[in-house]
C-alpha cells in the first residue's frame, strides 16, 4: 500500500456490534517499504477497516473507509 498523503495518517478500525473502535494508525514510516500490525485484542470485532485521518488518528471514523476486510 502507498504511504499516506503528507499531514495525514492511516487509523485501523475493528468495528463490532457497537460500531468502530481505533485499532491505532499508521503513518508513512509504519507502512514504507512494508505493513505489519499486531491487534492482540480482537474481541467480538467482525471487520477490520481504514480510513485517513488527520496525524494522531480520530475518535471516530472522519471519512467512508477506503478497505473492509471480513474478520469472520
Amino acid at each position: 500500500v502507498e504511504p499516506p498523503q503528507t499531514g495525514t495518517v492511516y487509523q485501523m478500525w475493528l468495528i463490532d456490534a457497537k460500531g468502530p473502535h481505533s485499532a491505532g494508525t499508521m503513518d508513512a514510516k509504519n507502512v514504507a517499504p512494508s505493513t505489519t500490525a499486531v491487534l492482540p485484542d480482537l474481541g467480538d470485532s467482525q471487520t477490520l477497516a481504514f480510513t485517513v485521518e488527520p496525524p494522531g488518528g480520530s475518535a471516530q471514523p472522519t471519512s467512508a473507509p477506503f478497505a473492509k476486510l471480513p474478520l469472520v
